[in-house]
C-alpha cells in the first residue's frame, strides 16, 4: 500500500540540517526496539524474554500519531501461553490509557479520539502483559478512523 512520510521542524521557523533513513523490518517486532505505524495494521506479535522490560512485565513499543480517530487493541493468541494483554499509551512521560479487559475475554482495547496527545505529541503504545514475566503471541490490530 502507499505509506506518506512527511517530514517537518518540530517549531516555526526552525531550519538546519537533518538525516533521514528509512528500511523494510521484519513483521515481528524483536528485542528492544519501537515500530512506528504509519496506517491501520493486524500483526501476530509475541512477548518474549528478548524485548523491553518495565517492573519485569516485558513490552513490544509501538508509536502512533494521527489526527484520525483510532482503536487499538491486543487479543490473546488462542494457542499462546499468554495469560492476560495489557495495553498502556503514553503521552511523554505520561499515562495517557491504559486497559486489560476491555477488548472480551482478557483482551485490551483502547478508543482514542484522536491517535495523538492534547499537546499534539506521538504516542508511545506498549503492548505488554498485567503479569510480570508473561510470554506468548499476540495480535496487535491498530485500525485509523477516517
Amino acid at each position: 500500500g502507499l505509506t506518506e512520510l512527511k517530514i517537518g521542524a518540530a517549531a516555526a521557523g526552525q531550519t538546519g540540517s537533518y538525516s533521514f533513513s528509512a528500511a523494510s523490518v521484519s513483521a515481528s517486532v524483536t528485542g528492544c526496539v519501537s515500530v512506528v505505524t504509519a496506517g491501520s495494521l493486524q500483526s501476530t506479535q509475541s512477548l518474549s524474554a528478548t524485548d523491553c522490560s518495565n517492573s519485569g512485565r516485558l513490552a513490544d513499543e509501538f508509536l502512533l500519531y494521527s489526527a484520525r480517530s483510532c482503536v487499538i487493541t491486543m487479543n490473546r493468541d488462542v494457542a499462546s501461553s499468554m495469560t492476560n494483554p495489557f495495553l498502556e499509551v503514553y503521552a511523554g512521560t505520561q499515562v495517557y490509557a491504559i486497559d486489560n479487559d476491555s477488548g472480551g475475554n482478557s483482551n485490551a482495547r483502547i478508543s482514542l479520539a484522536a491517535c495523538r496527545s492534547p499537546a499534539n505529541e506521538v504516542l508511545s503504545v506498549r503492548a505488554t502483559s498485567f503479569g510480570a514475566g508473561d510470554t506468548g503471541n499476540y495480535i496487535f490490530t491498530v485500525t485509523f478512523g477516517p
